[in-house]
């Protein structure tokens, strides 16, 4: 009895066995639902990231037309953190589904992963042909839009650029439509003139051509203008001349321009020079002329340089320079040669001749040739001497002042200057008298006094000014 026992536990536990291996389920785990897709699409290799941008957004709208669905997200690319090796041809997204009591015809998960699977969609292409009414083609457009498998109808639209409508005759056009280069549809319409529009659109037309001659014609002038703005640069002042004169040390004549000099006369050789501006009304320049002395033995006697700025305004553009001495004696008999520089560039030259002479002093009607009026009260043609006052010097008033002054026969002034102030005393004058005009400069260390005055009867005043300090004031004597 007992081995039958026995064998009947163990048919029975075989049979269990087999009869449990076939009906539960033998994976794992058990299938996970958690009321969501994943979709995982792969793109062309090498798609452009704007194209990649535009098949997610249509993957979520036709995906969003499906009942079931809740929500799409899309991610094109790798994550976030770039732990993925996506590319952008690759797009995944979550897919949400809608409680399945909630689906119509009650379908089931699986069979709405069916259906889901066979989603296909295509960019499509309709392009609109335009025909005369002879036949000819006149215009085309087209439009391209992605369509999904849920669109029941596409809507296409898109504008076509038409040639001249004042030249097109009056009559019956159509318009064909072609999916893939077949025809789909056409459509008659007819034109017909419309004489207030054509006079219109013919108005329009003429002032556009105007318009764009006035703009030729514009770029054509500012061209030129460029161009001959350019070519001044090149060369912005054209010499006009160059004359000489004997001055003082500041410039002022002391006789009419001339190309000769007497040797006992001359104190400064003044040079000026004239250009005609070719940038006039154009622009602005600046620059610089050289002027260097060259002795008859063929030495630089010296340079001088003046530097202007030419506004568009100047019709000519004037420079001059000096080279000589306040006491006189610069120059020896002989012919001088300026050369002359512009911005660096050799202009040109000019010769001027110093005559031996026998050292006449300057005619009383010098001071009235230079501008200056001679005025009453004699000159000063003999040793004088004259006290008095000066007023300004180092901002203090009524310092007491000596001249002895000692006129030259060729003109020249020497004498000497006592002002009775602490750290002046006695210092040598020189300069020059033109009738009752006098000017003449002391230097007191670093500091240079510049004097200008005239004599009416037995008084002798003026101003003067020092450099560098820039001290400006007044003084006044009285011949004795």
């Amino acid at each position: 009895a007992q081995p039958r026992i026995v064998y009947g536990v163990a048919i029975f536990a075989l049979f269990a066995v087999v009869g449990l291996g076939a009906t539960v389920g033998r994976e794992f785990l058990p299938d996970l639902d958690e009321g969501a897709l994943w979709l995982q699409v792969q793109m062309p290799t090498g798609i452009a990231l704007n194209k990649a941008s535009d098949m997610a957004s249509d993957l979520r709208r036709a995906v969003l037309k499906y009942p079931e669905v809740s929500y799409v997200v899309t991610q094109t690319g790798r994550n976030d953190d770039g732990t993925d090796s996506w590319t952008m041809s690759h797009i995944e997204a979550p897919v949400g589904l809608k409680p399945y009591d909630t689906w119509p015809g009650g379908e089931s998960k699986k069979a709405f992963v069916n259906r889901l699977a066979g989603l296909k969609g295509q960019d499509e292409k309709i392009e609109a042909r335009f025909y005369s009414p002879s036949g000819l083609q006149i215009a085309s457009s087209e439009a391209n839009r992605f369509v999904g498998p849920g669109e029941k109808t596409a809507d296409f639209s898109a504008v076509a650029l038409m040639p001249d409508l004042g030249a097109l005759p009056a009559g019956n056009y159509k318009v064909g439509l072609y999916v893939n280069d077949q025809a789909a549809a056409e459509q008659a319409f007819a034109v017909s003139p419309d004489l207030s529009a054509l006079r219109a659109a013919a108005a329009a037309n003429e002032a556009e051509r105007a318009r764009e001659a006035a703009d030729k014609a514009k770029a054509r002038d500012e061209g030129e203008r460029l161009a001959m703005l350019e070519a001044r640069r090149r060369k912005p002042l054209q010499l006009a001349g160059i004359e000489f004169a004997n001055s003082t040390k500041s410039g002022t004549p002391l006789a009419a321009a001339a190309t000769s000099f007497s040797a006992g006369k001359v104190l400064f050789v003044n040079w000026r020079i004239t250009f005609e501006n070719r940038l006039f009304n154009l622009d602005t320049g600046q620059y610089r002329v050289d002027a260097a002395y060259i002795a008859p033995d063929g030495h630089t006697l010296g340079s001088v340089d003046d530097i202007r700025i030419v506004p568009p305004s100047a019709r000519a553009a004037t420079f001059s320079g000096r080279v000589g001495n306040s006491a006189g004696g610069a120059f020896l008999p002989g012919q001088y040669t300026v050369n002359f520089y512009l911005n660096g560039q050799y202009v040109a030259e000019k010769k001027f001749r110093v005559l031996a002479d026998n050292s006449q002093p300057y005619p009383a009607s010098l001071g009235t040739a230079s501008g200056v009026p001679s005025g009453g009260g004699g000159t000063i043609d003999v040793p004088t001497l004259a006290t008095g006052r000066i007023d300004g010097l180092a901002g203090t008033s009524n310092i007491p002042l000596e001249l002895r002054l000692r006129p030259q026969p060729n003109g020249f002034l020497h004498g000497e200057m006592v002002i009775h102030q602490a750290g002046f005393g006695a210092t040598p004058i020189q300069g020059f008298i033109r009738g009752n005009h006098v000017e003449f400069q002391v230097p007191y260390g670093a500091k240079t006094l510049y004097f200008d005055g005239r004599r009416n009867a037995s008084q002798l005043d003026g101003t003067f000014s020092a450099t560098p300090s820039g001290e400006r004031g007044t003084w006044t004597t009285v011949t004795n």
